[in-house]
């Protein structure tokens, strides 16, 4: 081993090597070590994303919802707040609005801007629909 920084991004690199394991179990395990250094190894992470976004989109692996969490975090430190927003209504209730934390602030305000250009397109699309004969 190199100096003592390479030794984090190590066990990342061996916690995403998991993901590539068949145990459902393994990989939550990885999932869920990940998602608590996600702050630091996002950029290792995103190298990985499609893994990461595959369990997501895999209903019957249990650990679907903690890979989207995962997914959510890293858009979210690359700025891709409509992705993050996303993967986050994906994690269910693993996405926590009790935890008052940047991240959590940040996709509710996106849920919520998204909302609002969504009812003022549906409102415009209405009044631009010619009226029904009375």
């Amino acid at each position: 081993g190199g100096g003592g920084g390479s030794s984090s991004s190590s066990t990342a690199a061996a916690l995403l090597a998991l993901l590539d394991e068949d145990d459902a179990q393994l990989q939550a395990l990885a999932l869920q070590k990940l998602d608590a250094c996600v702050a630091v190894h996002w950029p290792e992470v995103f190298d990985a994303i499609d893994k990461v976004e595959t369990i997501s989109e895999d209903a019957k692996n249990d650990a679907h919802e903690l890979a989207a969490l995962l997914a959510s975090k890293v858009y979210y430190h690359l700025g891709e707040q409509k992705d993050a927003m996303q993967f986050a209504l994906a994690a269910g209730t693993l996405f926590d609005l009790a935890d008052k934390s940047e991240y959590t602030n940040t996709v509710v305000a996106t849920c919520i801007d998204e909302y609002v250009q969504q009812r003022a397109a549906a409102r415009e699309a209405a009044a631009a629909a010619p009226a029904a004969p009375a």
